[in-house]
């Protein structure tokens, strides 16, 4: 297994992105990953900028299912399109290695594509080491024994991973107030993009103009470029979309016709990019774009369960036998996720960093669930003497 000097894994590159694009069973991964991605936007979308990185996502959840048993490893591979583990690491051999990224001069070099995984476990647990050695060796997965009694410690070295993992983009995921008593796993994907235009824009022709947002309209950088592009105004699906290319890589760029931003997000998944790529030609545009950066961190939990994925959530059904089959069980108490993509005239960088925090089942019952979601009644009442000081309902809020 190929590993960068800080323990990386790097992906192969004989085989380019679009052999493995011809490669049926790597097909079905990918649409399912990419779907997954484009559902988890819908999601996580709070009408300001979001992002999400699919692979990343996939890649961490995926690390839990040589561990998962009975319904909870159906419902993780059912949530990220693969069975086995090994499904996911032949959809990274395809992907180009980061060592082998050369160019002739005068050439674009191609993008690169770091991905690594993480496993740190508490120092104390006893983890399988069937599952821990599956990790390793399909993978690639670093495991770092870490003592998480030290909350403060642990938060530091998962953090200097992550940053190193990411070109220091990402500079944490995690903090002490989140490494708790009950903590025994965290699993930890960090992807990091690297692409440069194959046609880059002049930083000169660069200058301030409008950005019609939804909160108004402001003054930004405007790149401009005028060649050449794939391109396609589209009436019926109610867009204007372009095709930026790296080498062996693009950007698309789908713009809504003017109210429409909605409806057009809401029907996005991959079959429609392709059918929105498939429809472009070659057009000369002077085109302009902003130089931007978008930077979102959110917990998957909630829009997880919203897809589907329920029992590794929960303490009553969540089977993580695989990872430890003795004591108390496990559940997965979190799943974090940060992203950051900076886009300029060179071209663009990108990190994502996925981390799923395995936490071990207090040794009591289960707390009974009780959520305040109708209509209720309440008083506030003096302890000492029984007095209902207010007296209220509540029917709407």
């Amino acid at each position: 297994m190929d590993r960068s000097e800080d323990g990386r894994r790097l992906g192969p590159g004989n085989r380019s992105t679009q052999n493995m694009l011809e490669t049926k069973s790597n097909s079905d991964l990918i649409g399912r990953i990419g779907d997954l991605g484009f559902d988890l936007l819908r999601e996580v979308s709070d009408g300001g900028n979001s992002a999400v990185c699919p692979l990343s996502v996939g890649m961490a959840l995926a690390m839990l299912i040589p561990g998962a048993r009975g319904k909870t490893r159906e419902e993780l591979a059912r949530c990220v399109g693969a069975d086995e583990l090994r499904d996911v690491a032949d959809l990274l051999e395809a992907l180009p290695r980061p060592t082998e990224v050369t160019a002739a001069p005068g050439e674009t070099a191609p993008y690169r594509l770091t991905v690594a995984n993480a496993a740190f476990t508490h120092d104390r647990f006893h983890v399988e080491e069937e599952f821990l050695s599956e990790l390793r060796s399909i993978l690639g997965v670093e495991v770092f024994p870490t003592n998480f009694d030290d909350a403060e410690g642990s938060a530091e070295r998962i953090n200097g991973w992550v940053s190193r993992s990411t070109n220091g983009l990402i500079p944490a995921i995690t903090d002490e107030d989140a490494i708790h008593d009950l903590l025994r796993l965290v699993l930890i994907n960090a992807v990091h993009f690297k692409g440069t235009w194959r046609n880059e824009f002049e930083k000169d022709a660069t200058a301030p103009a409008p950005f019609h947002g939804q909160s108004g309209t402001v003054d930004v950088p405007m790149m401009a470029l005028t060649r050449y592009f794939s391109y396609v105004a589209d009436p019926e699906r109610g867009v204007t979309a372009i095709r930026l290319p790296y080498r062996n890589a693009s950007m698309i760029i789908i713009v809504p016709d003017s109210g429409e931003f909605g409806k057009v997000a809401d029907g996005l998944d991959v079959a429609a990019i392709d059918g929105i790529v498939a429809s472009m030609g070659a057009a000369e545009l002077a085109f302009e774009m902003p130089r931007f950066e978008i930077a979102a961190t959110a917990s998957l939990v909630g829009p997880l369960q919203e897809l589907g994925l329920h029992d590794v959530f929960e303490g009553d059904a969540a089977d993580l036998s695989g990872i430890t089959p003795h004591g108390p069980g496990l559940v997965v108490d979190e799943v974090k996720h940060a992203v950051r993509i900076i886009v300029d005239e060179e071209g663009t960088e990108a990190a994502a960093v996925t981390s799923v925090d395995v936490c071990e089942l207090d040794d009591g019952p289960l707390p009974t669930p009780f959520r305040i979601d109708r209509p209720f009644l309440f008083t506030i009442r003096d302890d000492a003497t029984g007095l209902d000081l207010f007296i209220g309902s509540c029917v709407d809020l």
